[in-house]
């Protein structure tokens, strides 16, 4: 949970550049919607683009958490977060 508030925070303060009060506003109402659920499913997508190198990578992902508990799917891993212990399934 406090690594999606993270994430969250910092996807929004680095693109849409808002006021330091929006900002608080914002992740105040964030965090209180996140917290009203008993967990939580995103698909999402990272795209990586170098316009110099002329280089654009798009990598996909999902994850599932319920409290401080996750699976996450990105880069052909799995990194599963039971609360206690961190496991990594790579398949390479």
């Amino acid at each position: 949970m406090k690594k999606l508030l993270l994430l969250l925070f910092i996807t929004s303060s680095t693109l849409f550049a808002q006021s330091d009060s929006k900002a608080k506003t914002l992740l105040s109402e964030v965090s209180t919607k996140v917290k009203s659920y008993d967990n939580i499913a995103i698909d999402f997508k990272y795209v990586l683009e170098n316009t110099a190198e002329k280089i654009k990578q798009e990598t996909g992902g999902d994850v599932t958490m319920k409290g401080d508990k996750y699976h996450l799917n990105i880069l052909g891993a799995t990194r599963i977060f039971d609360g206690k212990k961190l496991y990594t399934i790579s398949p390479r």
